[in-house]
């Protein structure tokens, strides 16, 4: 049986900050145990880090891969920065409860494995691979086994069954003619000649290779194979949209971007176990990631690099890990031995031993049988989907679990994955129903509780969810996800919440859509919203709004099973050649302002170039603006806008999808503006999503106190379109009086087209509809 080590590192304060850098000197973490074996005590304790020296300590050491420059005798190395990532991540209690592991493991004969949690994207991007103990690095100890690992109780639960042989691996090659060459040749071969020297022996490994294909064959050949790890050779980087890998488009041979938030939903939809890129820079930190996309959707296994790898060394790479997989080694030990043979290869001094980053969830118990599996015999943990169900798309899903509810009213399994399913809509009061029922209808069934406790947690019912994982160990004392849950829950009720925290306060921006000078209030009459139907059985009695006031972390915006919808194109505008120095000289300012953290004024500057159509211009001033404001509401915001803008020019690069996702953002890390509600309102009209367009805009009434403000006659437009679509013309027309009467100005066609970005030509034309069925409709009702 394996021993588990489980730490996590969470910032609750920094020191302050430097001026050149806009990062913090030095910052305080509180790092904690949170799973352990029996008999190892748990510890927590609150350390202060230089992070800014240890980033540049990082860049310097790490440089760049394809060209490593020697490190002087003189310079620090990569040992001694091992090192004292070491003795800084292992201090006082938590050391202790560290060295009675190992000692336990070691008693015991059995590896003992360490995975790390960590929750700041600065710590993240740190090279904890290089820890170093003793004479080598404690990555490549066979003893020990080293990953990191992403907790999110929202994730689906994993199917830890073992897989019924053989193991089936697609290798898919992406080599467009406009990208720069790679020896992917060579990967393939070694890598089939690698499998096929041990045909017969060890583990049944199938191999298929996919060349080159482009998104419709890619998707195609997951849905028609049953592959369980997706193996991804080629180019990749990261960016705002969760990373993104290239494919090659059939017809020209170009690159074919495939974003990481669309990758993941193919391979989540599609089984997959386990996603490998042997590509640059895949693995990163934060929501800019190809591995962090994956996390977040419910992979439970994702090995990724952490820079740019060269050809050869990935080649190596790829015929070590699946080598040791082939000998039934699980997945952390194939790492740590294949760490072995790069250093054997290329020597301790490089980094390539290093690259590889691995993420491992909690609870997965990986590819091989117990008894099969050399080092480690561990429980599976119970299986929730019904591998029989088809993941095709959470409609499907749920029509398919409330037929089988309907035929068989003790199906427990199906109230469970209801309510699941109904987390993942946003719906909690019914997730918790569903889940309840659960409960009630088989005490025994352990996903239940821990399902149920997590919602409760983060919905801050501490009490009632420790109940629960209490209830669940006492039924399954080894269920690994409960003990790391029961240890969260638990913490929340100490005083770590007393600990100092520093942190600048977040200020959402004024909306700049329009000019306050357009708007011309002609009446402030009240309005009776109930009359309106704003607020009624569309929201259930209050449950939507409780959804998105108490529970923005997990609304799901987008659904990624859909086909990206894109907004009908008008023309490109042109930029004229006495304004290109002008655009140039908007850009070095927004990202001066930028660097100097005057997010306001910066905004400001790319709203110009906005307003003036040039987007490239604006994307150009946002990519360059520094990561530590990824976070920002307003940020979110008018990456948005860029997008929304760039789709009604005609570019095909983007989606509706992307526009939701930024400007869901703000709203998941608590900003309710009534403009990031009307903004997602008019990018589910366009996706013809009616319902949630519906429940945005009444969401943005809520946010609005004066009854002439432009977000509210905003929200009354949008409900007015969603009704007329709905074929309900009396609503449509009360909303669309309301409107008109109090700024009929702003609100003409040729006024929104011009004025207001956030106006496709679709909804235009609908409004002008509207205003031209309006004496039809009044005339019938008298």
């Amino acid at each position: 049986m394996t021993q588990e080590f489980h730490l996590s590192v969470t910032p609750v304060g920094y020191v302050r900050e430097s001026a050149s850098e806009n990062l913090p000197l030095r910052k305080t973490y509180l790092v904690r145990t949170e799973l352990v074996a029996p008999g190892v005590p748990l510890a927590e304790e609150q350390v202060e880090w230089p992070i800014a020296d240890w980033l540049e300590l990082t860049e310097y050491l790490i440089g760049d891969p394809l060209f490593p420059t020697p490190l002087s005798s003189e310079s620090v190395d990569l040992v001694s920065f091992g090192k004292s990532l070491y003795s800084s991540l292992f201090q006082g209690t938590i050391a202790q409860s560290w060295h009675t592991a190992q000692g336990i493991a070691h008693n015991r004969t059995e590896p003992l494995r360490l995975r790390l949690h960590l929750k700041d994207p600065l710590v993240a991007q740190l090279p904890w691979e290089i820890l170093h103990a003793g004479d080598r690095p404690l990555t490549t100890n066979t003893e020990i086994l080293f990953s990191r690992y992403h907790l999110n109780p929202r994730i689906r639960p994993l199917n830890s069954d073992p897989i019924v042989e053989p193991l089936n691996i697609l290798m898919v090659l992406s080599a467009p003619s406009d990208q720069q060459g790679l020896a992917l040749d060579q990967e393939m071969y070694r890598l089939q000649g690698e499998l096929q020297n041990h045909e017969g022996t060890g583990l049944d490994i199938h191999l298929d290779i996919l060349t080159f294909p482009d998104r419709e064959q890619l998707t195609r050949t997951l849905e028609q194979g049953q592959y369980h790890i997706f193996h991804y050779s080629g180019h990749s980087q990261a960016n705002a949209l969760g990373g993104e890998i290239y494919l090659k488009n059939r017809h020209t041979g170009l690159t074919e971007q495939l974003h990481g938030e669309d990758l993941a939903g193919l391979l989540v939809n599609n089984g997959i176990l386990m996603a490998l890129f042997n590509s640059c820079s895949s693995a990163g930190s934060g929501d800019t990631s190809l591995a962090e996309s994956l996390l977040k959707r419910g992979i439970p296994s994702v090995l990724a690099m952490g820079d740019r790898i060269p050809d050869q060394v990935a080649i190596t790479f790829s015929q070590l890990f699946y080598r040791n997989l082939k000998r039934e080694y699980a997945i952390d030990l194939s790492l740590n031995r294949t760490r072995q043979g790069l250093i054997a290869a290329y020597g301790s001094d490089a980094l390539y031993f290093a690259l590889p980053i691995l993420y491992l969830q909690p609870g997965f118990e990986q590819f091989f049988p117990p008894e099969k599996r050399p080092h480690s015999v561990s429980r599976p943990v119970p299986a929730v989907a019904s591998p029989q169900v088809p993941q095709l798309s959470i409609k499907k899903d749920k029509a398919y679990y409330q037929q089988r509810i309907q035929e068989n009213t003790q199906d427990v399994e199906a109230y469970d994955r209801l309510g699941v399913i109904f987390y993942q809509e946003g719906q909690i009061e019914d997730a918790i129903s569903a889940h309840q029922m659960a409960v009630l209808t088989d005490a025994h069934y352990t996903d239940a509780y821990y399902h149920l406790g997590c919602i409760l947690h983060e919905q801050g019912r501490v009490q009632e969810a420790i109940e629960l994982y209490r209830q669940l160990l006492d039924l399954d004392p080894e269920h690994p996800q409960g003990n790391i849950a029961l240890n969260q829950a638990l913490a929340h009720t100490q005083a770590v919440s007393s600990l100092p925290v520093e942190r600048p306060e977040k200020k959402a921006l004024p909306d700049k859509r329009r000019s306050s000078k357009r708007w011309v209030t002609l009446s402030s009459f009240p309005l009776d919203l109930g009359r309106f139907g704003i607020i009624g059985t569309s929201l259930l009695g209050g449950v939507a709004l409780l959804i998105f006031s108490i529970s923005q972390e997990y609304i799901t915006f987008v659904n990624p099973w859909e086909d990206p919808v894109v907004v009908s194109p008008s023309p490109l505008p042109t930029d004229q050649p006495n304004t290109e120095n002008a655009n140039q000289n908007l850009v070095i300012q927004a990202i001066a302002e930028f660097n100097q953290s005057n997010v306001e004024q910066g905004i400001i500057h790319v709203e110009d170039l906005l307003d003036s159509g040039v987007v490239s211009y604006a994307k150009q001033a946002l990519e360059n603006a520094p990561r530590e404001l990824n976070n920002e509401p307003e940020l979110s915001y008018i990456w948005g806008r860029l997008v929304w803008q760039a789709l009604q020019q005609g570019n095909r690069n983007y989606s509706v999808d992307d526009a939701i996702r930024y400007w869901g953002i703000p709203i998941k890390e608590g900003f309710q503006q009534a403009k990031y509600y009307n903004a997602l309102g008019f990018a589910y009209y366009a996706y013809n999503d009616l319902g949630k367009a519906k429940k945005n805009f009444e969401l943005a009434t809520q946010q609005t106190e004066s009854e002439a403000s432009p977000e509210l006659l905003t929200a009354y437009a949008g409900l007015a379109l969603v009704f007329a679509q709905e074929n309900q013309e009396q609503k449509a027309f009360e909303f669309y009086e309301a409107v008109m009467d109090r700024a009929p100005l702003a609100f003409q066609p040729l006024s929104l087209g011009k004025d207001d970005w956030l106006w496709t030509n679709e909804a235009i034309a609908q409004w002008s509809f509207l205003g031209d069925r309006l004496p039809q409709v009044a005339e019938k009702n008298n």
